[in-house]
């Protein structure tokens, strides 16, 4: 059997089913291609014996100009390069003798690696598959480097684990520190799987799958494959996690990787099917089968193979797109620091195109009355108002009108489609700067050339404040969107109303404001509910404005919406009828009742139909007492899917788990979080979880069809899910007459949600992954009777725990703020457990912020007070406070901050006021940059903590601290914070002549260096103002002013009555000289108005305002100054 198995494998398997004529393979001619670009091959090499190591050409045409892609062919296990694509009984190599014909411009290679199944997974101290990878990389970009060929993009084909060395090549590829290596993944343009396992997000199908191949080829393995390929195993997971984090980044980035897989349709004789369907498929990508089994899907004899046939279309297809103009080329002609501009973007906003796909596809047929609706062909066609409202009720179907709208129909040449889906609950998705920054994000992708290079020094400038500034970003948008020459731009916006409030009346703001003009090169379409809180801004604009409501505005439209609803239920009863194997004559029955219910909508359709599904006897009577029981409402509808919940308490759990994410769970997180219980021992959380694909059913059988698996990923079916269970703002218990009748209705405080996730967290934390690894820290009686299967379990469930810790560790604190557990002291003393500087010291991860604020001079009550202090742990601060004797006047390690400082650098006013209310505070401190408290709340304007700390200092000047008044010139925002200029000049110690720096300037000095008249202004109100003191070069304010050009300060200080006009610098220059110097007419004029003015004053040099003005031929300024009447005649030394 083993042998049989073996020979199999190695291609001498049964004829294939497929057929074809019984040739001698080796009557094949052919010639092998050389290394270089210039090789010729019709067909490849006769080669099936023998290991073919290596990189090799199969085919390439006659001039290297013709050649458009380069294909490289990679084999299985036990295979080689050659015989993995050889069909023997009719001797054709697919790849050199039919590919070749296809792509005719294409260079075709193949690599060849050791394949023997202990080489692949080598021994236990060396990693084979990167050996392999590594190689191929090397080769390969070697290949491309000595033909010129870096920039040529390249298409992978991978039978079996051959699949896995590819993505582990692109890894090694984009992780390379040469850059030549990372051609190879820069170039990437498509790869084709066949028959190769992906993981997903659960090891055990993978393993198993892996396990079947091995099985295969005589290697020995375990039912838990996890025994014998432990270490290897976890490396093909690891490279499994980031192609998919690559694949997104790329989508992300605009150079999406084409992907298509193929599974084998048939069994093996002998062992069934080596890689399942459902194995082969990666979520989100096209995917065939092929009618053969696991080795014989890769042989084709004939171009009217079927297998061939989609194979070669698929290349083809991605082979075409290579003829238009790509991102990267587009990169290339643009701003040298796009890249930075696009990754900034990128930061700033969500992964709107995975958060697009999770909107199901329309149902065929559906969405037509809308895109043959007269005012969207009229918006969509024509050159009027370019913004289009469309309105609906929960459930009409919004979303999956907007994702057709930008996959299916707005598409057009000439045209950029740009969009963002609005998500309450998610962080990412409910801000309008998030919205801005994706939509500038996809325009500069797909059109790089709109880029102007003043848009990306502002937005590198002034990082911080772009990317959350809507008027900024919108005006950018509007900028780059009506150019005209580069085409037209159209914006989808899905559920503004699900956009945060503040954020959704500004942006409301902005966009009827702009689309008022008459015309425009720039339309958008905004889609959201029929709620008040979306209040254009303009009533003349409301009238004017091109509106469509998805429930219809009269009978024709009405009639048009239930047609297309029907077409649904018609849709979705046939696929349940074939499902539950129902008569033609069943699924006609519950056709009509359903089409006979009156005003159903998109969303009942769905909820009603899940409950039919789950009947558990499927007989007409059942159907029709269903039927007749079916909820009225959505929110009955959810009522009574929950009420059929076989653990309502974990089904709880579950759900506030998914409200309080900050981003969706993925399945295996979602399970690993439920099963957490604050008393549980890792052993004992370790045997209560489930397998994954297991979970599946669980949370099904718990949530029933309100949460949904997508891309792995767990979300509420819709919007009114998180709406039908949240609690509204304020509301902290059910009526009883709600609870009697919808008890799972508002039945989630969202502070609650965040507390069961804050617990989930603090459990992560405080296990570490070493708990898993030992039996040390259990109990003993754990210890005593814990075996070695025990052991791999907690081994295993320590790998499982890798992502979901990551989050814990970043999202912990933010929980714990939002949370209504924070006061009880069994929290606050976990939390003090992870703030404790030894727990802190073993936190070899990135999140880890506090080590560098401890000091080992410090107690541990001290540096976890300091701790708390950073994350704004009001209420462990003041527990710390109550219950020890933390040193509140200490100062941090990394720049001597005391706790009162970092709190007011981090604007935390609750422990602010706690810290003030302390007999032992002490808030003159100074730290490493010589700050005080009073420094940090003036520089980040802190208003109120000024005012309070004003009661507790005084401003006198020390030489070992900063002075607060040029802490406050230099504040970058101090043009918004007159309130503390005006707070420190009352105080009696403040002394506005005071120096300020070694350049012996003053606060008006500065302000003059500044340019900021508004500041001068506020200081010239002051009655002890000295405005003619000197800084060390002689210089005063005016002269300053004069030489900035600042003709608004120039005339504040001209103003003021005890101005000397005539002061001049350590050169002897006054205001008036300096002005014509700098052929300042303006200023020369103002000057020249000053009755006190001496207009012939010159400088150490003999020089006066005339004689530079002559001698630089200001001819402007010299027509003032000989229109003054005190001016004596004076040649100039040029002359």
């Amino acid at each position: 059997m083993l042998w049989c198995l073996k020979g199999l494998f190695r291609g001498n398997s049964h004829p294939s089913s497929r057929g074809g004529a019984n040739t001698d393979p080796t009557g094949s001619a052919a010639i092998e291609g050389s290394s270089n670009d210039k090789s010729f091959a019709t067909v490849a090499p006769t080669k099936d014996k023998g290991e073919n190591l290596g990189l090799k050409t199969l085919y390439a045409p006659d001039s290297p100009e013709d050649i458009h892609v380069d294909i490289v062919f990679l084999h299985g296990l036990t295979e080689n390069s050659y015989n993995t694509w050889l069909h023997k009984e009719s001797g054709v190599h697919w790849p050199s003798q039919l590919l070749n014909k296809s792509i005719e411009h294409s260079r075709i290679l193949a690599f060849g690696y050791d394949a023997r199944v202990a080489s692949f997974w080598g021994r236990t101290s060396r990693n084979r598959l990167a050996n392999h990878a590594d190689n191929l990389v090397d080769q390969l970009a070697g290949l491309k480097e000595d033909t010129d060929t870096e920039k040529r993009p390249t298409i992978f084909v991978a039978h079996s684990l051959g699949g896995l060395v590819v993505e582990k090549a692109l890894q090694v590829s984009a992780e390379s520190a040469k850059p030549h290596l990372r051609t190879v993944e820069q170039g990437s343009l498509g790869i084709l799987f066949m028959g190769t396992p992906h993981s997903g997000s659960d090891f055990a199908p993978f393993a198993k799958s892996i396990g079947n191949i091995l099985s295969l080829v005589g290697k020995r393995v375990n039912v838990n494959i996890l025994d014998t390929l432990k270490r290897d195993s976890q490396t093909l997971l690891d490279v499994e996690d980031w192609f998919g984090h690559w694949r997104r980044r790329r989508a992300e980035t605009g150079a999406p990787i084409h992907i298509t897989t193929f599974y084998e349709e048939l069994e093996l004789p002998v062992g069934g099917k080596v890689v399942e369907e459902f194995q082969a498929k990666i979520t989100g990508y096209f995917s065939y089968g092929i009618h053969g089994n696991h080795m014989d899907m890769t042989k084709f004899p004939r171009t009217d193979d079927p297998g061939y046939v989609v194979v070669q279309r698929e290349i083809r297809r991605w082979y075409k797109e290579i003829r238009s103009p790509t991102v990267a080329a587009l990169k290339n002609t643009t701003h040298p620091r796009f890249q930075e501009l696009i990754d900034q973007l990128q930061q700033h906003t969500s992964a709107y195109a995975a958060r697009k796909d999770v909107n199901p596809d329309r149902i065929s047929g559906t969405c037509e009355w809308f895109v043959n609706h007269e005012k969207f062909k009229h918006w969509n066609n024509g050159v009027g108002n370019g913004l289009l409202w469309v309105s609906a009720d929960p459930g009409c179907g919004k979303s999956v009108l907007a994702k057709y709208l930008v996959d299916e129909v707005l598409a057009r040449p000439n045209r950029s489609i740009c969009y963002f889906f609005f998500k309450d609950g998610y962080p990412d998705q409910q801000f309008a700067s998030n919205a801005l920054c994706a939509i500038l994000h996809q325009l500069y992708l797909q059109q790089p050339e709109r880029v102007r290079s003043a848009v990306i020094d502002r937005f590198l400038k002034d990082k911080k404040n772009m990317h959350g500034s809507i008027s900024n970003l919108w005006n950018i948008i509007v900028g780059t969107a009506s150019d005209s020459k580069h085409g037209e731009v159209v914006c989808v916006l899905d559920a503004l109303d699900e956009c945060q409030a503040k954020d959704s009346r500004e942006f409301a703001k902005r966009i009827t404001r702009y689309f008022s003009k008459a015309s425009t090169n720039f339309k958008c379409i905004v889609l959201s509910r029929t709620y008040q809180r979306i209040q254009w801004q303009s009533q003349e604009l409301e009238k004017d404005m091109p509106m469509i409501h998805l429930s219809g505005e009269n009978e024709t439209e009405i009639q048009e919406i239930v047609k297309e609803i029907d077409l649904v239920i018609k849709s979705r009863v046939s696929s349940l009828g074939r499902k539950r194997k129902l008569l033609e004559e069943e699924i006609n029955y519950l056709q009509d009742l359903l089409t006979a219910v009156p005003n159903r909508i998109y969303l009942w359709v769905t909820l009603t139909l899940n409950i039919i599904e789950n009947l558990s006897g499927f007989t007409k009577g059942n159907i029709i007492r269903t039927v007749k029981r079916l909820p009225q409402t959505v929110d009955e509808a959810y009522s009574w899917i929950l009420s059929k919940s076989t653990d309502p308490n974990k089904t709880l759990k579950a759900f506030h788990c998914v409200t309080a994410a900050y981003r969706p769970l993925t399945v295996k997180q979602l399970m690993l979080m439920i099963t957490i219980e604050d008393d549980k021992t890792p052993l004992e959380f370790s045997k209560d979880l489930e397998p994954t694909e297991r979970f599946r059913s669980t949370l099904r059988s718990l949530c029933g069809i309100c949460l949904v698996i997508i891309d792995e990923k767990v979300y509420f079916l819709h919007q009114t899910v998180r709406e039908f269970l949240v609690s509204p703002s304020g509301s902290s218990e059910l009526s009883p007459s709600i609870h009697n009748i919808i008890p799972w209705k508002h039945s989630i405080l969202i502070e609650k949600s965040h507390s069961t996730a804050l617990k989930a967290c603090l459990w992560l934390i405080l296990w570490e992954p070493s708990s898993f690894q030992s039996s040390d820290s259990l109990p003993s009686s754990d210890r005593r009777f814990m075996g070695e299967n025990d052991k791999r379990v907690m081994s295993k469930t320590a790998r499982k725990l890798g992502g979901l810790r990551y989050y814990a560790l970043y999202r912990w604190n933010s929980h714990l703020d939002s949370s209504d557990c924070g006061k009880e002291e069994v929290i606050i003393r976990k939390v003090l457990d992870v703030l404790h500087p030894e727990f802190q010291s073993r936190m070899n991860h990135p999140a880890n912020r506090l080590s560098a604020y401890y000091s080992e001079a410090h107690t541990t009550e001290t540096n976890m007070l300091i701790g708390a202090t950073v994350l704004g742990f009001q209420d462990v601060v003041k527990f710390l406070l109550r219950t020890t004797n933390a040193d509140i006047n200490a100062r941090e390690a990394s720049g001597g901050l005391t706790p009162l400082s970092l709190t007011i650098f981090k604007g935390f006013e609750g422990i602010f006021t706690l810290y003030m209310a302390e007999k032992a505070i002490n808030p003159s401190i100074v730290d490493s940059r010589k700050w005080t408290a009073l420094n940090y709340a003036i520089r980040y304007s802190r208003v109120p903590m000024v005012a309070v700390l004003l009661k507790h200092v005084t401003l006198e000047v020390t030489p070992d601290a900063e002075n607060p008044l040029l802490t406050f010139i230099r504040n970058d925002r101090y043009t918004d914070d007159r309130k503390t200029l005006d707070l420190m000049m009352a105080q009696p110690s403040f002394d506005i002549n005071a120096p300020l720096d070694e350049a012996g300037d003053v606060a008006i000095t500065m302000a003059a260096s500044t340019m900021d008249s508004s500041l001068m202004k506020h200081l010239l109100r002051h009655p002890q103002v000295a405005v003619n003191v000197r800084n060390r070069c002689g210089q005063t304010a005016l002269i300053i002013a004069v030489k900035r050009g600042d003709s608004d300060s120039v005339k504040l200080l001209l103003r003021h009555p005890a101005i000397d006009v005539n002061s001049a610098d350590e050169d002897g220059q006054t205001a008036l000289i300096q002005a014509t110097k700098w052929n300042r007419p303006g200023i020369t004029g103002l000057l020249l108005q000053h009755p006190a003015l001496d207009v012939n004053i010159a400088d150490v040099d003999g020089e006066t305002a005339l004689t530079h003005a002559v001698s630089r031929n200001h001819s402007k300024v010299i027509e003032f100054l000989h229109e003054h009447p005190q001016l004596r005649s004076v040649k100039a030394k040029s002359d």
